[in-house]
């Protein structure tokens, strides 16, 4: 935005520091990847720190004598930083994949090497050169630097910063003194950067400009605070800055002052005028999103489809369904932690508060965040204060609290193991807002759905269920050794090094959940897997390795090993982290050898049998229920102001609302929100119905157990001939029974006791008074049912099948309803279908698709894929391969084959493009076409996210495998991004190099050629094929609109730099007519006779060479 700022080759010579500070973390880590590279990299942990300590000793003088300052140099090591950063921190942390070899996660503070670290730097650096502040002092290197920088006299000369941490620019330029930050590439005067935000604001005080635009930016996120939804720094900015102008101008109040001061001055007029503008895109970026493959998949919540993406945003990422006080909390603490981190970066470098943390996941919508800031009065911001500091001095509170829970010792870098007390309201079941999680089997997920007109019993009954009935695959790890073999399952240990005993071992693989989908799991067979796994660490390596899932082995009944695509599938890593399940290390020199086979089992027998972690449900709440007991409480008149009464229905509604649900005439709750976290390839739908068909069978076999009818019979409704049960008589009391039923537990119990006392002491009152259950012991699965019978001598057996026989006959007309439902959706599904099929019959002449093996005629198209049925997950990489220009490749296929794309019908605004070669060679060809319209257009806008899915996918397998495709590692995703080269490319601005958005974006193809002529047909009108040279030289391609079948072929790898080519196999052309010679038509106003239409020819353009993308071109027309 400001290139002015950034000076290439290093500091001018004219300009000496009057200090220089050293933001030391980034120098350790960057001597530590240097010693990754070299032979250092190789040797045993201890030997490596010491070499890193020592070479970041020596870059700390080298550093000194190349800048020569005034003064002293000021390493700056970072402490313990404010709990806000924590907590980024420990999510960034977690959701990276943990590197090989030497963990950088020991640069914290409170760890043995940072100890030494600081050591060495006392002991090494000269007292009269250089101050040392190293990690036992608290706060971050950079807030350390500018409070000393804030402390220098006005007459002291500039000051030079080296670091790489993005914050140094945000503080350089709200700070008073002159600073350069030295980032190793170029350095950046902050001054330079204070001015350009200066004009871009059209403000005259620089540091009132820059205040407000570092401010600003924390809607784009930080290390304290999540960014908008559908914001990235890199995209986004001047979209941020320009709302923050608008906002100066129609309110002429600042953003980072002029607000409350517990708020660090922060403005909420200011703040919510800059949301309210970002809202206004908001609706468009998430509609892109929902229509793009890279993020659609079918919907689990069901009954919630009404209210567009918002309810579906808070009840995934915050558990709430867009309750209007539960968002306007999220929305307030957000607001919060937007004022925290301005305070932080801005002028005053003040941190509000030590224990202060925002803690969700994801930020909220910008609309509603405009609604939190939406206070037109002085009041109202004073009431945001005083909410801001009673949050502030209770997460002080909080923090202390901790500190002192852990055993209150003094080391202040204790705090670090402090876990924040709301970590279990965060839901980190999807990696991002565009990646939500499975629910179609492939994988876990959170799924939340409604159980309405149910009873409370029936409700406990099926959560009970599905944790513990659903049957699923697992190894077990007790019984006999030898039982490796057997089909029962086990693990059998043949060597084991390793510093865990067998069974300690054999345990911890048990836990490692089996995926298989229901599919696989109605077709088991234990004596169809064979588990194995063998691993040695070489006694010279010098390192201790992992033992993961990774390394299971799976064979099938002939000891063939099965290929790496379907064991992944089995045991696949995390979701969130990309790692596998750790099961043991392996010191040099030891040995891991073992086989398991897995069984069906249950979560009734362990745990690692069930289906699900979580499952729970709670009361629906009432809408209607809420407001009538609002409107009791507080009748009309009570509240002074709208905004009072505003502020009571949020507290009634977070205080008393939940006892407002929806009940029955007896006062029961009638309507149920499950939540269930899935944690194998079933779906939730699977689970949730086969714990009801459990439910239903179990219901049914104790029906026919208490029955006297039919009992020399034979089996009914599939079960085993159960034997009759006994009832007994309790002694001492008149017409009580007691019947015990072997084998069940509180499931059953619970619904027999609510389904009996529902009918017999509500529905029909006198026939029993007394229903109930109890369980003799908790590890015993056996219950006891009693009944007191209304009337003398009545016979228990009767009160107890009629009973059951009513909720039998209730279960079957809700079967039929569903049976019903699920017709009628398959006949309408199987109308859809043959619709489309029929279509496509009528659309399918072409004989033959040249050009792409395997595919004979357009009548056997199956491998030419359609933006909506496009799976990401079908998509495999090859190994690079050495290729003769030097650069390397590695194929690309979907599920083993070509994969082959139908774009829809684009426009293409330069036309076919010819690039001479600089070497002499033959001239190469491409085609860009456009996206524009793809906000209108729901095919254009697929395809948009087919191809951004698939440069994702790209960006975090390069992020994954950088060592074998780069031969190095790369310390984030911002770097990998810089060195991908995206298939769509946007226009940028031509004095600031910004991406402008002024023209819609281009997807590039490269049109093959052999031996001068292009090696795939081109079909025109009639889809009669067409010269693509001459479509190319008479410049007819230039405007016209274009369908393409388009190959994804590989993965081009040129030094760090590196992208996807995506080859021509088919065109069709649509050209557009323009007009040539007279081309009137006749007016009858001027008394003419316009029935001889005269012909309209096309105007041939000259060809198009080389367009430029920052060019709209011009329409032939």
């Amino acid at each position: 935005m400001f290139p002015d700022a950034f000076i290439s080759g290093g500091l001018p010579p004219d300009i000496r520091p009057s200090e220089l500070h050293i933001d030391f973390n980034a120098v350790v880590h960057g001597c530590a990847q240097q010693k990754q590279k070299g032979d250092e990299g190789d040797e045993g942990e201890p030997q490596f720190e010491a070499a890193v300590i020592l070479q970041a000793v020596a870059d700390a003088k080298r550093l000194a004598s190349v800048y020569r300052p005034i003064g002293k140099t000021f390493v700056a090591v970072d402490g313990v930083p404010p709990r806000a950063k924590m907590q980024q921190q420990r999510a960034r942390r977690y959701a990276s994949s943990r590197e090989r070899g030497w963990d950088p996660n020991v640069v914290t503070p409170g760890t043995a090497f940072m100890r030494r670290l600081g050591d060495a730097l006392v002991r090494d650096l000269p007292a009269s050169q250089f101050d040392v502040s190293t990690s036992e002092s608290e706060g971050e290197g950079e807030q350390k630097i500018f409070r000393r920088i804030a402390r220098s006299s006005e007459a002291e000369g500039p000051h030079v910063v080296v670091g790489l941490d993005a914050d140094l620019m945000t503080l350089g330029m709200t700070s008073e003194k002159a600073v350069f930050v030295d980032r190793g590439a170029t350095v950046v005067d902050c001054r330079r950067l204070a001015a350009g935000a200066a004009r871009w604001l059209r403000c005259a005080c620089h540091a009132e400009a820059a205040a407000d635009f570092a401010a600003a930016l924390a809607l784009l996120g930080n290390d304290f605070v999540p960014a908008l939804p559908g914001l990235r720094v890199r995209d986004h900015a001047g979209r941020v800055i320009d709302a923050l102008k608008t906002a100066r101008e129609e309110t002429g109040r600042r953003l980072s002052s002029g607000g409350p001061s517990d708020l660090g001055g922060l403005d909420p007029t200011v703040l919510s005028s800059i949301a309210r503008q970002l809202a206004t895109q908001e609706e468009a970026t998430i509609s892109r999103y929902e229509r793009s493959p890279a993020y659609r998949c079918p919907r689990v919540v069901h009954g919630h489809d009404r209210g567009g993406w918002r309810p579906r945003y808070y009840r995934t990422y915050f558990g709430c369904a867009e309750q209007p006080s539960e968002v306007h909390d999220i929305s307030t603490d957000y607001v919060l932690a937007v004022a925290w981190s301005s305070a932080y970066l801005g002028p005053r470098n003040a941190c509000l508060s030590q224990g202060h943390f925002y803690p969700w996941l994801l930020a909220p919508t910008a609309l509603d965040v405009h609604h939190a800031t939406a206070i037109p009065t002085d009041a109202g911001h004073r009431a945001l204060g005083a909410r801001a500091r009673l949050a502030f001095s209770q997460a002080d509170k909080d923090h202390s609290a901790g500190i002192e829970a852990v055993g209150g010792r003094p080391d202040v870098w204790q705090r670090l193991i402090v876990l924040p007390p709301r970590f279990e309201h965060w839901k980190l079941a999807p990696e991002a807002p565009g990646d939500p999680m499975p629910t179609d089997g492939s994988g876990p997920c959170i799924a939340t759905f409604e159980a309405i007109n149910l009873d409370l019993c029936v409700a406990n009954a099926l959560r009970r269920s599905i944790l513990s009935d659903v049957q699923t695959v697992a190894i077990p790890s007790g019984g006999d050794p030898e039982s490796a073999t057997m089909s029962g399952g086990g693990v059998r240990v043949h060597k084991n090094g390793s510093v865990l005993h067998n069974e300690l071992l054999s345990h911890r693989l048990s836990l490692v959940p089996v995926h298989m989908d229901a599919q696989q799991l109605g077709a088991f067979d234990p004596v169809r897997y064979r588990f194995r796994i063998d691993k040695t660490n070489d006694i010279k390596s010098g390192r201790v390795v992992d033992v993961t899932s990774a390394d299971i082995q799976v064979l099938d009944v002939g000891d063939e090993e099965l290929p790496r695509q379907k064991r992944d599938a089995l045991f696949p890593a995390c979701r969130i982290s990309g790692d596998h399940v750790l099961l043991t290390r392996l010191r040099p020199g030891e040995e891991l050898s073992l086989e398991a086979t897995a069984r069906l089992g249950c979560g009734r027998e362990h745990a690692r049998w069930s289906p699900v972690s979580q499952c729970y449900f709670r009361n629906k709440v009432d809408p209607a229920a809420v407001a009538a007991d609002f409107d009791a409480k507080f009748p009309p008149g009570t509240f002074d102001t709208k905004a009072s009464e505003e502020a009571a229905r949020r507290q009634h509604a977070t205080l008393d609302g939940q006892r407002c649900y929806y009940r029955d005439e007896h006062g029961d709750p009638t309507a149920f929100e499950f939540t269930l976290k899935s944690e194998t390839r079933l779906s939730p739908s699977f689970t949730v119905g086969q714990a009801f068909r459990n439910l239903i069978q179990k219901v049914k076999r104790l029906r026919r157990a208490v029955s006297l009818e039919g009992r020399d019979n034979g089996p009914r409704d599939g079960d085993a001939n159960v034997p009759l049960l006994e009832v007994k008589a309790i002694p001492n009391m008149e017409d009580f029974y007691e019947v015990p039923v072997d084998g069940e537990d509180h499931t059953l119990g619970n619904l027999v006791q609510g389904l009996l006392y529902r009918h017999w002491i509500r529905e029909v009152p006198g026939r029993a008074t007394f229903i109930g259950y109890h369980q003799p012991h908790p590890l015993e699965e056996r219950i006891v049912i009693k009944v007191k019978c209304a009337t003398p001598g009545a016979d228990v057996r009767t009160v107890l099948s009629e009973g059951l026989d009513w909720q039998a006959r209730q279960a079957r007309r809700q079967a039929r309803r569903q049976a019903r439902r699920q017709a009628r959706r398959q006949a309408r599904r199987q109308a859809r279908r043959q619709t489309r099929t029929r279509g496509r019959k009528a659309c399918s002449q072409v004989t033959g698709i040249p050009g792409i093996p395997g595919i004979p005629g357009m009548a056997n198209n199956s491998n030419v894929i359609l933006s909506r049925n496009f799976d990401i997950k079908k998509l495999s990489i090859g190994q690079p391969k050495q290729q003769n220009t030097g650069g390397r490749s590695m194929y690309i296929s979907y599920e083993g084959h070509n994969c082959l794309l139908q774009t829809p019908v684009m426009k293409a605004p330069f036309g076919i493009s010819m690039w001479p070669s600089d070497n002499g060679g033959p001239d190469k060809y491409s085609l860009d076409l456009s996206f524009e319209g793809r906000e209108s257009n729901d095919k254009v806008a697929s395809f948009f996210g087919l191809i951004e899915s698939i440069d994702k996918l790209m960006k975090d397998e390069a992020m994954s495998n950088s060592k074998v495709w780069f031969k190095k590692t790369f310390p984030s995703i911002e770097v990998i991004e810089a060195l991908y080269s995206p298939a769509i490319k946007y226009s940028k601005d031509k004095v600031t190099g910004e991406i402008s958005h002024q023209y819609a974006p281009t997807f590039k193809m490269s049109l093959p050629l052999k031996d001068g002529k292009f090696t795939f047909p081109m079909y025109g009108a009639n889809n009669s094929e067409v010269d693509v040279l001459e479509i190319f030289s008479s410049g007819r391609s230039k405007g016209a609109d274009f369908q393409a079948i388009v190959q994804v072929t590989a993965v081009w790898i040129v030094g760090t730099k590196f992208g996807v080519t995506y080859k021509v196999r088919q065109l069709k052309i649509t050209e557009r007519l323009a007009l040539s010679g007279y081309a009137f038509k006749e007016d009858e106003d001027d008394g003419t006779d316009d029935t001889e239409k005269p012909l309209v020819r096309r105007l041939h353009a000259p060809p198009t060479m080389m367009p430029e993308s920052d060019e709209e071109p011009a329409d032939d027309l």
